[in-house]
């Protein structure tokens, strides 16, 4: 008599088999704005996730300017951090333009990764480029009831 052995796909990650197996799932976004002041800066913005579901972030976008110039990409580094778990998602910060996507190619995380509800995504970033510049990241994913 043969058991019933289940197949594990080794591309999929512990997080997408969770997140398959819950009830409903809903596209969603998170928004993060980081205003920079000065050279050298360094801020820790938070956002709350919503407590009615755990968010499945599977993409990044964003765009990282100068207020008073036009675009200025990889000025800042960004390091993340899920305060639910304490765990920060890169051993160092990584600069802007190897994390962030932008609307038409965004950056597709290779394991997605579940933030628990009522947690913090926190952003740790650093200011490189010139005094004044604005840093838009947008979280894309499911929330997953």
């Amino acid at each position: 008599m043969e058991r019933n052995r289940e197949v594990i796909n080794p591309a999929i990650s512990n997080d997408e088999v969770r997140a398959s197996s819950r009830g409903k799932r809903e596209f969603f976004q998170y928004g993060v704005v980081i205003t920079f002041t000065s050279t050298n800066q360094v801020l820790t913005v938070p956002t709350n996730v919503e407590a009615d579901s755990d968010f499945y972030w599977e993409m990044l976008t964003g765009t990282n300017t100068d207020t008073t110039s036009p675009q200025v990409n990889g000025g800042s580094l960004l390091q993340f951090r899920d305060s639910g778990s304490g765990r920060l998602l890169s051993k160092i910060a990584i600069p802007f333009s190897d994390t962030v996507g932008t609307a038409q190619r965004p950056y597709v995380l290779p394991n997605p990764y579940t933030f628990q509800r009522a947690g913090t995504i926190e952003v740790i970033a650093t200011n490189q480029g010139i005094a004044a510049q604005v840093v838009r990241l947008t979280f894309h994913g499911q929330k997953l009831y």
